[in-house]
């Protein structure tokens, strides 16, 4: 399958073809093993060096089956093909001539020149044979031409010769083939993830199918050799078949379908160029879109998830050490950190969500931010127990608790009868669905474990009377759990009592009927509305009066919280650091300026900034804050094709896995 001689003229008229193998130029004995003389764009037997000609005959003589060899070799070969088939015209051969040019697309299908050229020489074969075009399937081969390529054009044809509106592959077949459109980063390398988002796009916009109106135009194949020596008419049936590429309007939004597409994987795909081995783990698989994560979930998160459920054992929540999560969930976090960063602890919530499990505190959801010398409440959940943090009905659920174990640790402990007391008055909250009860009960173990003070009871008098009211009962029933009230317990029920404005020497008689079954809650003193009827089993507030209550109990939940927060858990500003000398950042940070990099060294250093600090920072800096950010990501992108400052709204923060790619000082 190749050509030997002295003379075989060009199918342009002048000079030489270029896959002609002249014996009498020069071959080299053996190939140098310092030659590294890239070939033409179109290579030229003719023009090859000595040792490229070795090159060349040695491949040749190996089989053609070398999966290094330069491409241009490669091409060189498939010159000779084209000639014979649709030059020459040496029809009986079409067999044997597609034959190797599928076993040669199978070695080098990753060339995606070749392969583009490739396949269009077995689609065009199949046409001058008489016989169907080959099957097509999207992939990221780049169109460089300026025509649909002629593979999708008769796949298309015939779909719209049948009457059948487009569906997913086609549609994506047709964008991916129009000379306008480019595959970006994560559509090249993470192109079956791309493919499979795409048909998600297009079945919800077109569940139908698009239908596209049959062109008048028909279908005309001509063969542009490889070798740019010749370009052949092709005539046959297929001229029957309608030519999309003259239809346009569709394509506008196939390709904002292929963008988005493409756009949802842009973390998948970082991770990717990072770390291709990481293709198929449950790191990978949790930065995949909604979409395709749970099928990747299936199999890479089985494994991390029975890891987070030997953590709990037979219960279905208990507390738990960070430490020991953190590695079940194969979240690094260097040693001797005493807080976890932002960006880990997103990383845990988000992983925690994906397995079924939640965790308390969670800052989503209005916890505090999480110490290593503190045990987490773990629990199962589906989603991770996803709740609406600003839900009225949510927020007084979280006060009253919050009151209620307040006032059963004011003996210095909480007994367990105690404990259980408040588990089944969390239970017995009323307007709560499934995940806020769940994530509720969890809260109740959060506050067992924390610190206990009165300071902010005095915040409670700006609650309106139906929260003061479930607060009081709550407290009540908290400390009646055990059978009885310490005088510890009694006298901070007196305080309570005074503090909401209800009446204190109702705490004696309403401990009285607790015991005896029938408490009732005491009515706010002086003009308050009574609020709504108590039972033993919760408070009842129906929808009206909870949206009357709305910002009050929102406010209040937050006040109250502060409460339980432990002093070594308050985050500090922290101190603006010291700047390094003039030009010192940006040859640290190349691409930053000095401010830039200052900002950067500050914030990397401390592994988070309170946002007040980091605004102080960037005032002293001259720069805008969000501007700041912006800049200092761009530059990131360049570097490590992430941002590397996350920022929520207290709090900007240094990517823990990127901190360590950081210059130091």
């Amino acid at each position: 399958m190749i050509y030997v001689g002295e003379n075989l003229p060009s199918p342009k008229g002048w000079g030489m073809d270029r896959c002609l193998i002249n014996p009498s130029l020069r071959v080299a004995r053996t190939v140098a093993a310092d030659d590294v003389a890239s070939l033409n764009y179109w290579p030229e037997y003719g023009g090859l060096s000595p040792a490229r000609r070795r090159a060349y005959i040695d491949w040749l003589a190996g089989g053609r089956v070398d999966p290094q060899a330069d491409i241009g070799l490669v091409f060189l070969f498939f010159y000779g093909l084209e000639r014979r088939l649709f030059f020459d015209r040496q029809v009986a051969d079409a067999a044997m001539l597609t034959g190797e040019v599928e076993r040669l697309l199978d070695i080098y299908a990753a060339h995606v020149s070749f392969k583009g050229y490739a396949t269009t020489f077995l689609a065009a074969a199949a046409l001058l044979s008489g016989k169907a075009a080959p099957t097509v399937q999207p992939s990221a081969v780049v169109n460089w031409s300026e025509e649909l390529p002629l593979a999708t054009r008769l796949h298309l044809g015939v779909v719209l010769s049948e009457g059948k509106p487009l569906g997913a592959d086609d549609a994506l077949l047709w964008v991916l083939g129009s000379p306008e459109t480019r595959l970006r980063t994560p559509g090249q390398r993470c192109f079956e993830e791309t493919r499979s988002l795409f048909a998600r796009h297009f079945v919800s916009r077109h569940p139908k199918g698009l239908a596209v109106r049959t062109p008048q135009r028909r279908v005309s194949v001509s063969y542009r050799a490889a070798s740019d020596g010749f370009t052949v008419s092709i005539p046959g049936p297929h001229e029957n078949l309608p030519d999309i590429s003259g239809v346009n309007a569709p394509l506008s939004g196939l390709r904002d379908m292929l963008e988005a597409s493409q756009t949802e994987l842009d973390a998948y795909s970082r991770l990717l160029g990072r770390r291709p081995e990481a293709r198929g783990t449950f790191e990978a698989a949790m930065l995949l879109p909604p979409g395709l994560r749970e099928e990747a979930m299936a199999e890479a998160g089985e494994a991390v998830r029975r890891s987070v459920k030997s953590l709990l054992g037979e219960p279905s929540m208990a507390s738990v050490a960070p430490r020991p999560l953190l590695d079940a969930l194969g979240v690094p976090l260097e040693r001797g950190t005493n807080r976890l960063p932002v960006s880990v602890a997103t990383q845990v919530l988000q992983r925690l969500d994906a397995l079924g499990f939640g965790m308390e505190p969670d800052r989503r959801y209005g916890g505090e931010a999480i110490s290593m010398t503190s045990d987490v409440v773990l629990f199962e959940a589906p989603d991770g127990a996803a709740v609406d943090p600003d839900r009225p009905a949510f927020n007084l659920a979280k006060a009253a608790m919050e009151v209620a174990a307040l006032a059963a640790s004011a003996d210095g402990d909480v007994s367990d009868l105690e404990f259980q007391a408040l588990l089944r008055e969390a239970r017995a909250m009323p307007d709560l669905n499934p995940a806020e009860t769940t994530r509720l009960e969890a809260f109740v173990w959060r506050l067992r474990e924390r610190t206990k003070s009165g300071g902010a009871l005095k915040k409670a008098a700006d609650l309106p009377p139906e929260a003061r009211q479930a607060i009081a009962r709550a407290a009540i029933s908290a400390v009646l759990a055990d059978g009885q009230a310490s005088r510890a317990e009694v006298a901070f029920l007196e305080k309570l009592h005074k503090t909401l404005g209800l009446p204190p020497e109702a705490v004696h008689s309403a401990l009285h009927q607790g015991a005896s079954g029938d408490f009732q809650t005491p009515r706010p003193a002086g003009p308050a509305q009574s609020g709504g009827a108590a039972s033993q089993s919760g408070i009842a507030l129906d929808a009206e009066r909870m949206a009357r209550i709305r910002q009050e109990t929102t406010q209040v939940a937050s006040l109250l919280s502060s409460i339980f927060t432990e002093e070594a858990e308050l985050v500090t500003e922290a101190a603006p650091a010291a700047l390094e000398p003039a030009g010192a950042t940006a040859k640290r940070f190349e691409g930053l300026d000095d401010a830039h990099g200052t900002l950067l060294g500050a914030v990397a250093a401390a592994g988070f900034m309170p946002m007040t600090a980091f605004e102080a920072e960037t005032k002293r800096l001259r720069l805008f804050p969000e501007g700041a950010i912006e800049t200092i990501n761009d530059w990131a992108f360049e570097r490590f094709e992430e941002p590397i400052l996350e920022n929520d709204d207290d709090m900007v923060a240094v990517a823990e896995h990127l901190r360590s790619e950081l210059p130091t000082v």
